[in-house]
């Protein structure tokens, strides 16, 4: 009954998608990674929204509810929107800059050059792929632990639905996807709250009570420990999501600056109470005594004990929206960099259709990695510490003409040199014989890397 109800959920919102994906046919490589100057600010804000929350809402921000409560989560969920903020800000300026531009890459190749541009988009395809990855690993995961359906086939399905609308519609087709799963994972991610709450409160009383009995540091907002979590996860969070391209390029979607402005700040607001939500289930978790201290990841799920079976359809479709969300932008965005990497100076069919078997090729690739299952959340942490070094020297680079490319490379590598040794090896233990502290490693390498180009733009630049 609850496989049947959840596969009928999931073919008829495919259906809807993959009708959607064939409407707008883009007929240059433009319209097929840009969709430029066609959506509303509503829209876009939105595609933003839906496009940030991916199936990682039912996974991490819960893990982190279980024991760095709500101060660790509020860092979470303002570090989730803060690049969307800023990209409200840096929007209008990258626009003057290359009013006919398509995203991060290509900003970084016409200020700094092809060299750097080059070693730029090896961070963003790096982090991207690792995002991608985890979101098929996170809905192959929910379809094993609800269905005993192997991650290889949970995976290929996805992917293969994902193809169905995005290989013909390109960068619109996601945009136009965003704004219906938005308006169904919203209202689903709170009824599920709702049960959640409604349950534990009709057993046991004041659900507030509870969670002070089981765990009372996770609603204080004095617990350091959670503080200095939120603070690695809201420096980290920022700075890797900047790299993500499916983000610039809605810069180019919308149809006029302001709109552009409104709708990141749009997104950014929505994100929040959401990643805030999600991240109440691990407390729940913790408090109602259905977590496994072995499978923080796995609070929310650990609650449908607590809950009817059909709640059980309600988290399969959440997480299936949830992926599908994030897995088109990634994947446009993806391919979008690769792209830009030779210019799209003259339009031909055959790049069209190069950018669409690119597309089929990185997801069979990401298949591959996601269908092996594991964690990646090490990876998610050493991308987002990359990302926190290289961050600060590019963008500074958008209000200080004396950086150069060069100057970038070396505070991002040098801020990486120094935030390392820091960074806990993949056990979570000191490698270097120094502190394994990440908000120390973070810190450092984010610090490190704006004095140095702060520094380096206070000199004249001679070589231009």
């Amino acid at each position: 009954m609850i496989l049947t109800a959840s596969l009928g959920g999931m073919a008829l919102l495919s259906s809807l998608f993959v009708i959607m994906g064939f409407k707008g046919k883009p007929e240059t490589l433009d319209d097929y990674i840009t969709h430029r100057g066609k959506s509303s600010s509503l829209v876009a804000g939105f595609s933003l929204a839906a496009s940030v929350l991916g199936g990682w809402i039912l996974f991490s921000p819960a893990e982190t509810g279980t024991w760095a409560g709500i101060s660790g989560l509020i860092g979470y969920a303002f570090g989730q929107a803060m690049p969307l903020f800023l990209l409200a800000f840096f929007g209008p300026v990258l626009l003057n800059l290359l009013p006919r531009g398509y995203g991060f890459s290509d900003y970084i190749a016409s200020r700094y050059g092809r060299k750097t541009a080059f070693m730029a988009s090896i961070i963003m395809l790096f982090y991207m792929g690792t995002f991608l990855s985890a979101e098929l690993t996170a809905i192959g995961q929910v379809m094993e632990f609800a269905f005993r359906i192997p991650l290889l086939i949970s995976c290929s399905l996805i992917m293969l639905l994902v193809f169905a609308y995005v290989f013909r519609g390109g960068l619109g087709a996601s945009i136009k996807t965003d704004k219906i799963q938005l308006y169904v994972l919203v209202p689903l991610l709170l009824a599920l709250a709702t049960a959640v709450v409604y349950e534990l409160s009709m057993k046991n009383g004041s659900l507030g009570d509870q969670i002070h009995a089981a765990a009372p540091e996770l609603l204080s907002f004095t617990f350091i420990p959670g503080w200095k979590f939120g603070i690695v996860l809201f420096l980290g969070v920022t700075c890797s999501n900047l790299f993500h391209q499916g983000f610039w390029q809605r810069i180019y979607t919308v149809k006029e600056n302001q709109s552009q402005k409104n709708a990141f700040l749009l997104g950014g607001i929505i994100i929040i109470p959401l990643v805030l939500l999600a991240g109440f289930f691990g407390i729940f978790a913790r408090s109602a005594g259905t977590l496994n201290p072995a499978e923080p990841s796995l609070a929310v799920f650990s609650l449908l004990s607590l809950l009817s079976p059909l709640f059980t359809v309600i988290l399969v479709l959440l997480a299936f929206l949830l992926v599908l969300s994030s897995i088109d932008t990634l994947l446009n965005g993806i391919v979008s960099t690769i792209v830009s990497w030779k210019g799209i100076e003259k339009e031909s069919p055959h790049q069209l259709l190069r950018a669409q078997f690119l597309t089929v090729l990185i997801g069979s690739i990401a298949v591959f990695f996601g269908s092996r299952g594991g964690s990646v959340l090490y990876l998610f942490l050493l991308a987002d510490l990359i990302c926190s070094a290289f961050a600060f020297p590019l963008l500074y680079g958008l209000f200080n003409k004396n950086i150069s490319g060069g100057q970038s490379m070396l505070a991002g590598f040098t801020a990486i040199i120094l935030g390392a040794p820091f960074f806990p090896g993949p056990d979570f233990s000191s490698w270097s014989g120094l502190p394994a502290d990440m908000f120390i490693s973070f810190l450092l390498a984010l610090s490190s890397a704006a004095i140095i180009s702060v520094f380096a733009g206070l000199r004249k630049n001679k070589n231009g």
